[in-house]
């Protein structure tokens, strides 16, 4: 098998997605749903659904775990070194946080450190079924993503939709001014806190891109209905609303 031959996990709090990759295109893929599982069983549930389908029996060249959770925050490198994960992050989730849970991943380039939780029994599987695995929150990939962008447009973002969360995250003059995740329930939602941060930075009205992609491949038609419904309502005409139903591959070399 060739080298090319990768393992990609979209991973939320009920719901796990795996690519097989070759050559950064999807060969095979496979959906858990374990939303009603009980915390305690979702470990054993995971790890048979992955025997069961032959997953963890692949040959691979690198296996990636995108982990998506809105406890998550972004801080400088600096205030990283000299403030602890758990202060950090009580200052977004107060004390609704396990802080047992509790990783980063940094980004040198950027300057940027990324904390989020993320339940042990995860980490646990993965390294055990997939030895090399590496494990990071989603938002990480999209900071890589969007560090090559080179455009000539005011400023370059992606809006990543997972479960009823939206995410958003925006470049300008490479580099992000904008990280910020919202709660939604219909798509109006989400258009009115995606205008609404843009207008915070006074990008609103400036000529920008926007890469829309769907978390939950099972609601993939969402960011075109997103789409549709901003061209409908005129709003924000000068930026390049756009569904990118790959951005995870389009991430994928630039995260393992």
């Amino acid at each position: 098998m060739s080298k090319m031959e990768n393992i990609l996990f979209e991973l939320s709090n009920t719901q796990l997605s795996v690519h097989h990759l070759s050559s950064n295109s999807i060969v095979a893929s496979w959906y858990l749903d374990f939303s009603s599982k009980p915390e305690l069983q979702r470990k054993d549930y995971v790890a048979d659904f992955i025997v069961r389908e032959g997953i963890s029996l692949l040959n691979y060249a690198n296996a990636l775990i995108l982990w998506s959770t809105n406890q998550t925050v972004l801080v400088p490198n600096k205030l990283f070194e000299n403030t602890s994960i758990d202060s950090l992050l009580s200052l977004s989730f107060g004390d609704k946080f396990i802080k047992n849970d509790t990783d980063y991943n940094r980004n040198p380039i950027l300057g940027i450190v990324t904390i989020y939780t993320i339940p042990l029994w995860i980490k646990s599987l993965f390294v055990t079924k997939f030895p090399g695995a590496k494990i990071i929150h989603s938002s990480s990939a999209w900071l890589n993503y969007l560090a090559t962008k080179n455009t000539n447009v005011k400023f370059h973002g992606v809006l990543v939709l997972a479960e009823s969360t939206s995410t958003l995250v925006v470049f300008h003059e490479d580099k992000p001014v904008v990280f910020v995740q919202n709660t939604f329930s219909a798509v109006e939602d989400i258009i009115y806190h995606t205008t609404y941060s843009l207008q915070k930075m006074n990008l609103l009205e400036k000529k920008g891109i926007i890469e829309i992609f769907s978390f939950d491949r099972e609601k993939s038609d969402v960011p075109n209905q997103l789409i549709t419904k901003m061209n409908e309502l005129n709003i924000a005409s000068t930026i390049e609303w756009k569904s990118n139903t790959e951005l995870d591959l389009n991430s994928f070399d630039l995260c393992v």
